[in-house]
C-alpha cells in the first residue's frame, strides 16, 4: 500500500512517501513562510520522480487537517482532496498537533503546543505511544501552563517556550528537547500508515476563527443639498 503524504499547516512544506512495506522512500521538507500553493505540486512530483514511482501506483494519501495557518491548512487539505478523487484512492486526515507531537515520541506525555499569536496557543497532551489525553485548545499562555502536569512531560512546538516561560513552579519538571518544532509528512504518513482508519475523512481543524475578515462595507455620508 503506497501512501503519499503531505503538510501545509504552518511555517514549513513537506512531502512524504511509504512503499508498501511502510518503507520510507522519498521525501522532502522546506521552511516556508508562505508560498506552499505555489511549492506543493512541484514538490509531489520531484518526491514521486526521486522514488520512480508513477501517480497511478498510490493507494492512499495523508494531510494535516490543522490547527495551523488558515490559508496553509486549506491549501493542503483541497490539494489532497483534489488528487484523491482524481486517482479513486481513500485520503486519510491527521491533526497538525499529532503531527508535531510524533517529532517527541518516547516514555513521557508530550504536549504539542503551536504559537497561535495574540498571546495564545494551540495545544494537546498526548499520552506515551501517541493517544489524545486532551482535546486541542486555543489558550492564553498562563492557561496552557496551568493544564500542563508538575510531573514530567515533554514540550514541543513553536509555542513551548512561550508556555515554558509561564510555567512558574511547574516548569522544572518539563522537557524541551532540541527538536523540530514542525510537522513533517514523515511522520504523518506513518501515523496512518499503522493506523489506516485514523482521522476519517479528513475536515479543516480551526480552532479559532481566521484573522483576516471580509471589509465592511463602507457608510455613504449624505449631506443636504445646498
Amino acid at each position: 500500500m503506497s501512501l503519499l503524504a503531505l503538510d501545509t499547516s504552518t511555517g514549513a512544506c513537506s512531502v512524504a512517501l511509504l512503499d508498501e512495506t511502510g518503507t520510507l522512500v522519498s521525501s522532502c521538507f522546506e521552511l516556508m513562510p508562505r508560498g506552499h500553493a505555489e511549492a506543493l505540486a512541484p514538490m509531489v512530483s520531484d518526491v514521486m520522480r526521486d522514488a520512480g514511482y508513477k501517480m497511478a501506483s498510490l493507494r492512499r494519501l495523508g494531510v494535516t487537517t490543522g490547527p495551523g495557518t488558515f490559508t496553509g491548512v486549506r491549501i493542503g487539505i483541497a490539494f489532497a482532496r483534489a488528487l484523491a478523487a482524481a486517482l479513486a484512492i481513500p485520503l486519510g486526515g491527521i491533526s497538525t498537533l499529532r503531527a508535531i507531537a510524533a517529532n517527541a515520541a518516547g516514555d513521557l506525555p508530550v504536549a504539542a503546543v503551536m504559537d497561535a499569536r495574540r498571546g495564545e496557543v494551540y495545544m494537546q497532551i498526548f499520552r506515551p505511544g501517541g493517544e489524545a489525553q486532551t482535546e486541542p485548545q486555543a489558550l492564553g499562555l498562563s492557561g496552557a501552563a496551568e493544564i500542563l502536569p508538575r510531573e514530567e512531560i515533554v514540550l514541543v512546538g513553536s509555542g513551548a517556550e512561550l508556555v515554558f516561560a509561564k510555567g512558574g513552579a511547574r516548569a522544572p519538571a518539563w522537557k524541551m528537547p532540541d527538536i523540530s518544532p514542525f510537522p513533517d509528512a514523515r511522520s504523518v504518513a506513518s501515523l496512518l500508515f499503522e493506523n489506516p482508519g485514523y482521522g476519517g475523512k479528513p475536515a479543516p481543524l480551526y480552532l479559532r476563527p481566521p484573522d483576516a475578515k471580509r471589509p465592511q462595507k463602507s457608510a455613504i455620508l449624505k449631506t443636504a443639498s445646498p
